[in-house]
Formats: structure tokens, sequence, C-alpha cells
């Protein structure tokens, strides 16, 4: 049931049914919490996917406890070092940057780069990471074009990087 209410969560995000959304996930929280999951990495994704739809429905800074709650999963579960926690850090980041938390915000999105960094896969997210790193410097100084700019080189470096998949239209 928790696998359904998790992938009902996201569903209901992305076609932007907020209420079903919000039911789905305190139904999935209701569960960990009643069956002691609280400290299950499937747990930490429930609550990543919670925190990243309240963020999604303007909740950031009510994402923020769910995002802390996965955090405190994977130290307690040694995943510090795993795509998963980097993807956690980028989503945290955007409802930091919502909440105009700025340096908060970098910490995440910079620490994310890193753990990416020497996993040595994923360049989409890293071009992603950086892309956001230069929408952050944008909202607080939309005039610092020289930092904004290499955020985006770098980025553009990443999604040309050879081992990126890249898939082709075969349109006729």
């Amino acid at each position: 049931m928790l696998s359904i209410l998790n992938e009902q969560i996201g569903f209901y995000r992305r076609i932007n049914e907020k209420e079903k959304a919000i039911k789905a996930a305190n139904e999935a929280i209701y569960i960990i919490e009643e069956n002691n999951l609280n400290n299950s990495v499937g747990a930490a994704t429930v609550y990543i996917n919670v925190a990243t739809t309240m963020k999604a429905f303007d909740y950031a800074k009510e994402s923020l406890y769910y995002f802390s709650r996965a955090e405190d999963v994977y130290n307690n579960n040694g995943k510090q070092s795993d795509y998963e926690y980097a993807a956690l850090l980028n989503n945290k980041a955007a409802s930091l940057l919502d909440l105009e938390m700025y340096a908060d915000a970098k910490s995440c999105y910079n620490k994310a780069v890193e753990i990416l960094k020497k996993e040595g896969k994923h360049d989409g997210d890293k071009a992603i990471s950086f892309v956001s790193l230069a929408q952050l410097v944008f909202l607080k100084d939309s005039s610092a074009y020289i930092e904004i700019e290499e955020y985006l080189d770098l980025a553009w470096d990443y999604l040309n990087a050879p081992n990126l998949i890249r898939l082709r239209c075969l349109a006729q």
C-alpha cells in the first residue's frame, strides 16, 4: 500500500491535483508511523516525495520537515554519498530557494554536486544543479552576470559530456 501511495503522490503532483496528492501523502506518512518504518530507506524515499509535493503546492516551509526526516534516515543508514542523497539535497535546495534561504540552498546544491562528482555518473543531474545555482545567483543579484555565466557554462559542459545518454528523435 505504501508503494501505491508513493506513486500516487508523485502522479497527483505531476497532474497538479493538490488535494489528492496531499491526501495520499498524509496516508503514506500515517502508514510509515503506524508501522514504525521511520528509519527505513524506503520511508526516506516517501519523505522526499512528500516534501517535493509540498514544495510544488507552495508549502516550501513545511516541506523542510520531511526533507530533514529523509536526511536523518540517509545519515543513519550510511547513505550520505549516494545518488539518492544528492537528489534529496537538490530538491531540498529548491524549497530553500523558495524561502529565500540562499546560503542554505547554495550549500545543498554544492554538496549535491560534490556527491555526484565523486559518484562519477549522472552528468544531467550535475547540469541541473549548476543551472539551479545560476538561478540562485540571479535571484540574489540579477547583475552578477559573470558568476551566473560560470554556472551556466559548467551546466553546458555536463550536458555535453560524452557519457551522457542521448535519445534521438526518429521523426519522419
